[in-house]
């Protein structure tokens, strides 16, 4: 659960309330003969001034002290949490130039990160941490590119960096060997999309409009064609695919979708 959803920010507005729920006094009542300005500009400030001195005695209470600085905590949560998508991307973006120097391997990260974002607006979940997996699956491979180093290394790497469980599962369950159980949607998205946005650049880089015109049934053809990307792993592509129970089509069209959305980073 996020701390917006423990926290909500409505409840930082009960001052506000409780000021409002303030009496008029009986003396800064309308006149029975109509409206006076000056009468309602006085009122405003005796009433200003009651709810100032209310507050002030009320906060020297112990629940005052204690909602003054519950509402104080709630402020500065807030402030936090608006904050902690741009700050988490940052430190992955770091992370992974760190370790990663190779500009396609940079790319292909990239790629993957738009896919899982994608994945995430359309069933709902929390788009920075899946593009969080995406952009981090690999940042490893090019200094330890012998299995079991990568994901391993990666992973304990993300653990000194407190990077959360899920994601570090995920990431380890995307390299097959591994043989950990890819058992929530996030992990079998992952393995989904990694080979494929892989293929895909591929199918891209070839075509004079790179991904600007690129259609599924494109890409199907060229998955047929063994001599073409044969680096690609194409079971692991249909492998993921079944284990993520969509359409070749459906989901081909949505990693091309996502990925034209990023195609001045990826050079396409």
């Amino acid at each position: 659960m996020r701390l917006v959803e423990l926290f909500p920010a409505e409840r930082a507005t009960f001052f506000v309330h409780l000021f409002r729920s303030l009496p008029l006094r009986n003396d800064c009542l309308e006149p029975e003969n109509g409206h006076d300005k000056n009468n309602e500009q006085e009122c405003n400030r005796k009433n200003c001034n009651d709810q100032t001195d209310f507050l002030a005695k009320w906060e020297r209470t112990g629940a005052g002290l204690v909602l003054k600085r519950y509402t104080h905590y709630l402020y500065n949560v807030n402030k936090v949490v608006s904050g902690t998508a741009m700050i988490m991307r940052q430190g992955s973006l770091d992370l992974l130039f760190e370790y990663t120097k190779t500009d396609s391997l940079r790319k292909h990260a990239l790629a993957v990160e738009a896919a899982m974002r994608a994945y995430a607006r359309k069933f709902g979940e929390d788009e920075e941490k899946w593009g969080t997996v995406g952009l981090l699956h690999d940042f490893d491979y090019e200094m330890y590119p012998q299995f079991p180093e990568h994901p391993m290394k990666g992973t304990d790497i993300l653990k000194q960096h407190n990077y959360p469980e899920d994601v570090r599962r995920a990431i380890l369950g995307h390299v097959p060997p591994m043989n950990v159980p890819r058992d929530t949607l996030m992990a079998k998205i992952l393995f989904a999309c990694d080979e494929l946005c892989g293929f895909i650049v591929a199918c891209a880089m070839v075509r004079p409009n790179k991904l600007a015109d690129l259609e599924a049934s494109s890409v199907k053809k060229k998955l047929k064609d063994k001599a073409f990307a044969r680096g690609v792993n194409r079971d692991d592509i249909h492998k993921g695919i079944a284990e993520l129970g969509v359409p070749l089509d459906e989901h081909i069209t949505i990693l091309i979708s996502a990925l034209r959305a990023v195609s001045h980073d990826l050079g396409l």
